[in-house]
């Protein structure tokens, strides 16, 4: 999470951690600079090697919490 936020705040300073959750974090990302969550990806991804759980990361798009939930929850009954 700290090195998200980092991520974040040195390439694109207006986008923001807004929450946590369980084990979801969100996000606010301009549509402008979306070409930063591959790296932000990379970097939840890359905790994995001090542990020996492997780490999945999946990303969602919306204009707001319930959209991107809805996304998580098709994707998840498509299998």
């Amino acid at each position: 999470m700290i090195r998200c936020n980092r991520i974040l705040k040195a390439n694109t300073p207006e986008s923001i951690l807004v929450m946590e959750i369980h084990d979801e974090l969100v996000f606010e990302i301009r549509i402008n600079d979306l070409w930063i969550l591959p790296q932000l990806t990379a970097a939840m991804e890359d905790f994995s090697q001090f542990g020996e759980i492997p780490i999945t990361v999946d990303t969602a798009i919306g204009q707001n919490f319930f959209d991107m939930q809805q996304k998580t929850d098709e994707r998840i009954l498509d299998g």
